[in-house]
């Protein structure tokens, strides 16, 4: 069996120590996008900005926490949370200029809807209707939605329902490829596509949600600190070296981290 991969294209594989804000982008012009951007930008907390950018790294206190010094003072910090917000804030502010990752093989939606619609997360049951009738209904929409999705958020589907690609919205990081099922569904179920200033939104907290880093169970503690911290694939190895870098130039810190 063909080996699935994830495979960040062209720029992608730059070093990590070049700064994403090099980079050049084009301006976003949908107003609604622009809407979005500002709504968070007012929100944000002068205090936790100025303690976002000049912060030192000091360990992960388990692994959906860490702990980061700021003059005098040591901050807890939900590292889970507040990778949402980021890839989030990200998502709107790079609207249309997204990268892109490559599936190789690509992968059939019918598969993947197959396999959300089989966990328990997803909710689904019998009373709500055929599962492949859904399935089918499901891949129909997104392939409607496919020139959008591509445009605007580097997601490539073909005319046969598989999907080629997948956004890069940083560099050098890739989501779980075991979430993406969910994801996929979660396009379809909790998006408003009626509406194009809460599509986009709702498309933008799905990336979000997929990118972020999820919550590790208690069960699994053992083994995240039995990591190899200098592995780059090890989870906190990716908290030190990828997301707090993000954190510290591409967050807008809203009020509401003073809680988180």
């Amino acid at each position: 069996t063909k080996r699935k991969t994830m495979e960040p294209s062209s720029s992608q594989s730059e070093s990590k120590k070049r700064p994403s804000k090099t980079k050049q982008y084009k301006p976003v012009m949908l107003t609604s996008i622009r809407t979005l951007i500002s709504s968070f930008e007012k929100q944000s907390h002068d205090g936790l900005t100025e303690l976002f950018h000049n912060y030192t790294f000091v360990g992960c206190a388990d692994p959906n926490f860490a702990l980061v010094q700021h003059k005098t003072k040591l901050y807890l910090m939900n590292v889970c949370s507040i990778s949402e917000q980021a890839f989030y804030q990200i998502a709107l502010r790079r609207f249309s200029n997204f990268g892109t990752i490559r599936l190789s093989p690509s992968l059939p939606l019918e598969k993947l809807l197959e396999l959300a619609f089989d966990n328990p997360a997803s909710g689904w049951t019998p009373e709500e209707g055929d599962k492949h009738d859904l399935i089918d209904a499901n891949i129909k929409h997104l392939v409607a939605m496919a020139p959008m999705l591509q445009e605007y958020f580097g997601i490539q589907i073909d005319a046969s329902g598989n999907l080629l690609t997948l956004p890069q919205i940083v560099d050098n990081y890739v989501p779980p490829i075991a979430e993406l099922p969910l994801f996929c569904l979660r396009l379809i179920t909790e998006v408003d596509w009626e509406q194009e200033a809460d599509c986009l939104n709702g498309i933008c907290m799905e990336l979000a949600r997929f990118f972020s880093l999820a919550p590790l169970p208690k069960d699994q503690e053992a083994a995240f600190e039995a990591e190899d911290p200098y592995d780059h694939q090890s989870r906190s190895w990716k908290i030190q070296h990828v997301l707090f870098p993000i954190f510290r130039t591409e967050l807008t810190p809203l009020k509401k981290f003073a809680n988180d």
